[in-house]
């Protein structure tokens, strides 16, 4: 299975002074074997882009919280401009869609920092647009998210259903993914009508010319006929 999706890991340190840890998603063709799925994050301007991302969602988005543990952000954003119609259609064609949902989930693990407070695991990436994505999406991320708390050595306390909150994030993106596609059509359809309506207008302005023309030339015709027939 080819590898989709792309998603960035970010942690707190727990002892307040390490560089905070984070990861991203390998870019390989092939699906790499579970729990070697992620690379580290060194370079200082790939780290404050991804500060950066993640800070667009968490503030312009919207918030979902699932329980005190997870907590989802969500920003959904239009990517052509209003008169952009032609990227539209090919978008809405290709199924690739023009409005993104990016996303950024906070989850909580058990362990504490050094002055005894909880310290969040973020997660960034974008959800895709076509359904049958989606599957593989979940297991990508759920893997991945999974992958880096190990390795960062965090962990949820036992018997915490995680996998049951995961199954509502997904389903919560899913629906939202879902409305989002919507008024994606409504978004199209309507600047494509204001266009078919245009187009009929000239079209009938120009059939009523066209009698109107065919009107005038038969009375024409008609008042000749009727003049030719006086005369003779």
């Amino acid at each position: 299975m080819n590898k989709l999706f792309i998603f960035y890991f970010r942690a707190q340190s727990l002892d307040n002074q390490s560089p905070d840890p984070m990861q991203k998603s390998k870019k390989t063709k092939h699906k790499e074997e579970k729990g070697h799925k992620l690379e580290k994050i060194d370079s200082l301007g790939d780290k404050q882009d991804i500060y950066s991302m993640m800070s667009e969602v968490s503030f312009e988005g919207e918030k979902e919280e699932f329980d005190e543990r997870v907590v989802l952000y969500y920003l959904s954003k239009n990517m052509c401009k209003p008169s952009d119609i032609k990227d539209r259609v090919t978008a809405w064609c290709n199924k690739d869609g023009f409005i993104k949902t990016k996303f950024l989930l906070k989850v909580i693990p058990q362990e504490l920092d050094e002055s005894n407070r909880t310290s969040g695991v973020l997660c960034y990436g974008e959800f895709p647009d076509n359904p049958n994505e989606h599957e593989q999406w979940y297991q990508e991320w759920f893997e991945e998210l999974e992958e880096f708390m190990n390795n960062i050595g965090r962990s949820f306390p036992d018997g915490y259903d995680w996998k049951t909150y995961a199954d509502q994030v997904f389903e919560y993106l899913t629906g939202k993914k879902k409305e989002m596609n919507q008024q994606e059509t409504w978004i199209l359809m309507i600047p494509l009508l204001i266009i078919v309506l245009f187009l009929l207008r000239k079209v009938l302005t120009t059939i009523f010319l066209l009698i109107a023309i065919v009107v005038i030339v038969g009375g024409l015709g008609w008042l000749v006929f009727s003049n030719y027939n006086k005369e003779t």
